[in-house]
């Protein structure tokens, strides 16, 4: 029926990990860190970590939004 369905599923599956593994943590730490301070404990990077982060899980995301609709090379 669809013979490329495994490389579909992938990028589908690639697309869920990038939101549960990149920006929701991204924005949480944010979150937590506006709400509560400066906790004794801090991961190096601060706020340009945080942003980092987002940007490149925002940019994974639209490279797999954009291949999906074709307006990127895409394997075949």
């Amino acid at each position: 029926m669809f013979p490329n369905g495994f490389l579909y599923a992938i990028g589908y599956a690639g697309l869920a990990a990038t939101i549960w593994a990149a920006i929701v943590p991204a924005l949480l730490a944010r979150a937590s860190r506006k709400r509560f301070g400066s906790p004794k404990f801090r991961v190096w990077g601060g706020k340009p970590m945080i942003a980092l982060i987002l940007v490149f899980g925002v940019g994974n995301a639209l490279v797999h939004i954009l291949s999906s609709f074709n307006l990127l090379p895409v394997y075949q």
